[in-house]
């Protein structure tokens, strides 16, 4: 996807096995909004969670509403802790069963945000062979946030002039511990069933050095991988521009499920879908397409960040932004 050579050979590995989405943009900028954006396909806000608004939750749609019914089994398993940004609250208020933080794995050395990547891995593929089937399993990884206070697993390092190298470090730590727990799972029994689906929160600052409003900062990676991936969709790719707001309505749509519940949703593999998504920054807003980025900051409406060359698509879309941001917020103060 254009990084550095060699820093997540296993995830690279993992493409050929499944479907990467090479246009994936995350919708938010921090965590309780992300993980909200992937499991309730709830877009973000400038300076606002949804999920730290417990109120407004309650009638929050979720996809374990859609799957419990089902009988789907739900847990959540995270290194660190779920008081953070009350993701705790939003998960009990979405009905996953079993949650498992920081303090129920004590049996695992901890770092400064909790227990590493290279433990929950292990913990992870433990709860999944204890979990009757169907089961729907959340999963959040941590030592790729700072300050990055794990052991690493091997000797390789980053460029020197990477300005982000602790960053871009951990990543190969996930990568490593990522490809061991895929490689254990694909002999577990229910492989065959399971889609298996890494996606990025958010974004990050990285050797790239985009600017903080860039279109192109957004981008992360989506893999949809696992037994129950269709053979004929195994090392392909996804070249549209989606969000991971589309996740929830592309697995409904996939399961014949109604997705009205979920209006800013798009079913991903929808080819007549508008190869677009919208994204929320510190300070603003903004929207990609296939013919570049359009970003506005709040404190100066005027000024467009774009790498279009169209000043008259400039000012449409970020009019797109910026209505998408006031349709967000209209809906949260109505939210009950």
């Amino acid at each position: 996807m254009g990084g550095i050579e060699g820093c997540t050979p296993k995830f690279n590995q993992w493409c050929n096995e499944g479907l990467l989405f090479t246009q994936a943009y995350a919708d938010a900028y921090v965590s309780d909004q992300g993980i909200v954006a992937g499991l309730s396909a709830y877009p973000s806000a400038h300076r606002m969670a949804i999920a730290n608004q417990p109120t407004k939750v309650h009638n929050l749609p979720c996809i374990s509403d859609e799957l419990i019914p089902l009988g789907y089994h739900t847990s959540f398993l995270f290194g660190g802790e779920l008081v953070y940004g009350n993701l705790r609250g939003y998960l009990l208020e979405k009905k996953f069963k079993t949650l498992k933080e920081v303090y129920d794995l004590t049996q695992y050395p901890s770092g400064k945000l909790g227990v590493h990547d290279e433990y929950t891995f292990k913990e992870l593929l433990l709860m999944l062979n204890q979990q009757p089937s169907p089961f729907l399993q959340g999963f959040f990884t941590s030592s790729t946030h700072m300050p990055y206070d794990y052991t690493p697993s091997d000797d390789w390092k980053s460029t020197k002039s990477d300005a982000e190298k602790l960053y871009t470090e951990s990543m190969h730590y996930a990568d490593i511990h990522l490809g061991r727990f895929l490689d254990a799972a694909k002999k577990q029994t229910w492989w065959d069933s399971t889609l298996i689906i890494i996606v990025s929160d958010h974004s990050h600052n990285s050797i790239k050095q985009w600017d903080a409003m860039s279109g192109m900062r957004q981008k992360i990676p989506m893999l949809f991988t696992g037994g129950a991936l269709k053979p004929a969709w195994r090392g392909k790719q996804w070249t549209q521009i989606v969000s991971q707001l589309d996740i929830v309505s592309t697995l409904l749509h996939q399961m014949q499920l109604p997705a009205k519940r979920y209006p800013w949703s798009r079913n991903m593999l929808n080819p007549y879908k508008p190869s677009s998504a919208f994204y929320v920054f510190y300070g603003g807003a903004g929207y990609v397409t296939d013919s570049g980025y359009v970003a506005t900051s709040y404190d100066n409406l005027p000024f467009i960040h774009s790498n279009m060359t169209d000043s008259v698509q400039m000012k449409t879309y970020q009019t797109k932004a910026l209505s998408f941001q006031q349709l967000v917020y209209e809906d949260v103060k109505n939210r009950e």
